[in-house]
């Protein structure tokens, strides 16, 4: 054979190679939705003319937690422990024992009397609660945490 036949023969192959390979590529592009990403992501939904607006959420009060300073008065021991003191306004007040609280090494139904008379710092919150016994809600001030001053 002579060089240029082989020269030629060679240049077709290599033309044939090169333009199969670019009308397969071209074949995924257009022939082959498995190789497109428009199926994976989605449009976005048209708007509704008609279509009610969403509704605001309500917004409850972010905090309904309140400080009392005062002085420390009793702890009474009935259905439920509470804690008397009285305010700065020298009105008396009461909390429930409710849960753990934040100073109960400082004040608690075992070490009570040895703070009767200071002042102190009762951190609570008006809350809801239900009562084991009846079942029923009650309307209670819950103490969260006890500094004495």
């Amino acid at each position: 054979m002579k060089k240029s036949n082989l020269i030629y023969l060679l240049f077709i192959s290599i033309f044939c190679i090169a333009s199969c390979t670019q009308s397969a590529s071209d074949n995924n592009k257009e022939g082959n939705k498995d190789a497109d990403l428009s199926d994976i992501v989605e449009a976005p939904p048209a708007k509704k003319i008609n279509q009610a607006p969403t509704p605001e959420k309500t917004k409850k009060p972010t905090s309904n937690i309140h400080v009392t300073i005062g002085t420390f008065l009793l702890i009474e021991d009935g259905d439920y422990y509470q804690l008397h003191m009285q305010d700065e306004n020298k009105k008396e007040t009461s909390f429930y024992f409710w849960q753990a609280y934040e100073g109960a090494d400082q004040l608690n139904v075992g070490n009570w009397k040895s703070v009767k008379g200071k002042k102190i710092k009762v951190t609570w919150e008006d809350s809801k609660e239900k009562d084991p016994e009846s079942g029923k809600d009650v309307a209670i001030k819950k103490i969260l945490a006890i500094d004495v001053l």
